[in-house]
C-alpha cells in the first residue's frame, strides 16, 4: 500500500488493479505474457517496447518469449546468456535496475554477441539503441528467477525514474503469480489428459506393450520400460528396443533413487538425453519408465511433469501383472503342498496334467531355507517381496517346470525334468538355477539362504522322502562350520544318519571305538586315524593305501600294526571293520558342525 501511495497516480494505480483482474483472468501462459507486457506499456508513461525473456536452467539462457513493439521472428531466436546486456546484468544481480541515458545503453550492450546483434537489428528494422531502460526481475517466493522483464523507449525525451521501476516491480510480483498459476494449470491439464488416455488403454486390457506404445505417441519419444531387475519389460518401437538393450548393457544406469533423473547418454553411436522415471509400489521400486530423447530435442517441460505422474498407470498395470504370475505359483503351490501331505487323491488327473504331473517323468525335491528368520517381520517382508519376484522371473526363464510352495522363510520346490534329459544334467541344471538364485539375491541385497537337493524320483509317492533329503541337507548346512550353502543329498551321505542323534552319544561312540587313536594321533602327531580311514575305503589294500598317502608301503604296514597294536585287535575284519568305519565318519560330521 505504501508504494501505491507514493506513485500517487489515480491512472496508474487503476491499470495495476485492470491488470491484476487480467493477469487471474486467464490461464493460457502466453496470453498471461502478452498482456503483462501490454498493460505495462499502458501504465509507465514514455514507454514504447517490452520484452519478457525466460529463463531456461536447462540450457542456463535467457531466451526472448514474448514482446511488444518488436518483430518476434528474429527477437526469438536470441538466447542470452546471464550478465549479457541489460537484460543478462539484470538476472545476475536478482535486483531490478534502470539504465537511464542512451549512453548507459549502449555501454551495458557491447557485450551483446553479434548474432545477437544481428537479431535485435532485424526486430527492429534498424539498429538503435534505447534511450532510456528498466529491468526487473520475476522471483518466486523461494528465489527462483522466472525470467525478466525489460522495458524500454526510444525517446530521448523520456528518463525512467525509481517510480517507474517500482511500478514495473509491482507488476513483476503480479506476474509471478499469475505465470505459476498458468503453469500448474498447464502442467495439471497436460498430467489429465496423457493419464485419462493411458488409463483408457489400460481398462481396455490391451496390456503394458500398448500403454507404451500410447504414451510414446502422446510425448512423441521413444519409451521402454524395465522391471526391478533391468529386464525390457516393453517397448514403443523397434528402435525403442534397440537403445533400451544398448542400456541394459551398463547396469550402473539402473540406480534405486526415489527421483527422476536425465542423463545424457551416447546410444548406438548416437548422443540421446534419457529420461529415467521411477515406478513404485507399497514403497518398493519395481521398475523404471525411460524416455529418450535426441539431444537437440529434449522432453518438454509439461511432458516431464505429466509422465511423472503417469507412473502411477504403468505401476498398476505392473502389479496386475505380478499379481496374475502369483495367482499361478500359488494355485501350483498349493497342488505341490497336497502331494506332500500325500494326498494326492485331492487333486484331479486333469490339474495334475497341467502342471506336468504325469507318469514316465523324474522329479527332485529341493528346500531353501532363507537366513536370519528372527529379524523384525517388516525388515523380513520388504526384502521378501522382491526374492519372491526374483524367484518367479528366475523360474520363467528355467529350462525345466518348477513348482514353488512359499512359507514365510521357508519355500519347498519341485523341479519337474523335460523329457529326454539325462539325470546328470538335469541335476546340474538345479543346482545352477539354486546357485543363480542366491548370486542375484545376495548381489541385490535381498536374502541369504541355504538350499538342499533331494533325492531324484518318479513315482509321486515318493516325494516325501525326497522332500526329507533336501531339509536334510539344510539342516547339515546349517550346523557346519563349511561357508557352504548348497548342498545336494549325494554330498550329505552317511551324515544323513547322524543328524537326528543326540551329539553327546555320538562322541561317547567315536570315544569308544576311536578314542584311543585319537589320543595318541593328538599326543604323537601321528596320522593313524587318517591311515586307517584309508585303507577301509580302499578296501584294505595297504598298496593302494600308500599310493593315495604318498608314503612307502612298509610306512604303510607299520601303521597298520601300531594301529593293531594301540585298539587291541590282532585283526579288522567284519563288525569290527564297519564299527571303526562308522566311527571315522561320525568323527568327521562332529568335527564339521
Amino acid at each position: 500500500m505504501k508504494e501505491l501511495i507514493e506513485m500517487n497516480s489515480e491512472k496508474q494505480l487503476l491499470s495495476l488493479i485492470n491488470a491484476a483482474q487480467v493477469l487471474t483472468s486467464t490461464l493460457d501462459l502466453d496470453k498471461v505474457l502478452d498482456q503483462l507486457i501490454k498493460e505495462v506499456l499502458q501504465v509507465i508513461e514514455g514507454a514504447d517496447a517490452g520484452v519478457f525473456f525466460k529463463y531456461e536452467p536447462k540450457v542456463q539462457k535467457l531466451i526472448a518469449e514474448n514482446a511488444i513493439g518488436y518483430d518476434m521472428t528474429y527477437l526469438g531466436k536470441i538466447q542470452l546468456s546471464p550478465d549479457e546486456a541489460m537484460t543478462g546484468k539484470t538476472f545476475t544481480s536478482q535486483q531490478a535496475r534502470i539504465f537511464d541515458s542512451k549512453k548507459d545503453t549502449e555501454k551495458n550492450m557491447l557485450n551483446l554477441y553479434p548474432e545477437h546483434v544481428s537479431y535485435y537489428e532485424k526486430s527492429l528494422g534498424q539498429l538503435k539503441y534505447p534511450a532510456s531502460a528498466i529491468c526487473a526481475p520475476l522471483l518466486t517466493k523461494i528465489g527462483d528467477c522466472l525470467g525478466i522483464l525489460t522495458i524500454v523507449s526510444f525517446n530521448e525525451k523520456v528518463r525512467f525514474e525509481q517510480r517507474d521501476l517500482r511500478l514495473l516491480e509491482t507488476f513483476a510480483r503480479q506476474a509471478v503469480i499469475a505465470i505459476e498459476n498458468a503453469r500448474m494449470f498447464s502442467q495439471t491439464e497436460r498430467s489429465q489428459n496423457i493419464i485419462k488416455k493411458l488409463s483408457l488403454v489400460s481398462l481396455s486390457g490391451k496390456g503394458l506393450p500398448e500403454i507404451t506404445v500410447t504414451l510414446s505417441k502422446l510425448v512423441d519419444k521413444n519409451v521402454c520400460v524395465f522391471d526391478e531387475f533391468f529386464d525390457l519389460l516393453s517397448f514403443s518401437s523397434l528402435e525403442a528396443k534397440t537403445l533400451a538393450e544398448a542400456l541394459q548393457k551398463d547396469e550402473s544406469f539402473f540406480v534405486k533413487e526415489d527421483k527422476v533423473r536425465q542423463l545424457p547418454i551416447e546410444l548406438e553411436g548416437n548422443m540421446h538425453e534419457v529420461y529415467f522415471f521411477p515406478i513404485r509400489a507399497n514403497d518398493s521400486l519395481i521398475g523404471l519408465l525411460t524416455v529418450f530423447s535426441d539431444s537437440s530435442d529434449e522432453l518438454d517441460p509439461l511432458d516431464l511433469f505429466a509422465v511423472e505422474q503417469a507412473h502411477m498407470i504403468f505401476a498398476l498395470e505392473m502389479m496386475n501383472q505380478e499379481r496374475d504370475m502369483s495367482e499361478l505359483f500359488k494355485f501350483e503351490g498349493y497342488l505341490l503342498e497336497k502331494l506332500i501331505q500325500q494326498r494326492a487323491a485331492d487333486i484331479s488327473i486333469k490339474q495334475l496334467q497341467k502342471i506336468g504331473l504325469t507318469t514316465q517323468r523324474t522329479f527332485v525335491s529341493a528346500f531353501i531355507q532363507l537366513i536370519d528368520p528372527m529379524t523384525s517381520f517388516s525388515r523380513l517382508s520388504s526384502r521378501k517381496k522382491p526374492f519372491s519376484r526374483l524367484l518367479y522371473r528366475q523360474i520363467q526363464s528355467f529350462s525345466h517346470k518348477l513348482l514353488v510352495l512359499e512359507k514365510n522363510v521357508e519355500i519347498h520346490l519341485l523341479f519337474i525334468a523335460n523329457t529326454n534329459c539325462s539325470a546328470e544334467e538335469f541335476q546340474k541344471d538345479i543346482e545352477g538355477f539354486l546357485q543363480e538364485l542366491l548370486h542375484e539375491s545376495t548381489k541385490r541385497g535381498l536374502l541369504d539362504f541355504y538350499a538342499g537337493i533331494g533325492s531324484p524320483f518318479t513315482a509321486l509317492e515318493s516325494i516325501v522322502q525326497s522332500a526329507t533329503d533336501a531339509k536334510s541337507c539344510v539342516k547339515f548346512l546349517q550346523t557346519s562350520r563349511e561357508k557352504q550353502s548348497i548342498m545336494n543329498f549325494k554330498e550329505l551321505g552317511l551324515y544323513r544318519l547322524f543328524l537326528e542323534h543326540d551329539r553327546q552319544n555320538l562322541r561317547y561312540y567315536i570315544e569308544k571305538t576311536l578314542g584311543a587313536l585319537l589320543q595318541h594321533d593328538e599326543e604323537h602327531g601321528t596320522e593313524l586315524v587318517d591311515t586307517l580311514k584309508i585303507f577301509l575305503e580302499c578296501n584294505q589294500s595297504a598298496t593302494k593305501t600308500a599310493k593315495l598317502s604318498y608314503v612307502h608301503l612298509n610306512t604303510i604296514k607299520y601303521r597298520l600294526q601300531t594301529i593293531k597294536k594301540i585298539l587291541g585287535k590282532p585283526t579288522i575284519d567284519g563288525k569290527e571293520m564297519f564299527e571303526l568305519q562308522l566311527a571315522i565318519y561320525m568323527h568327521d560330521y562332529m568335527n564339521s558342525i
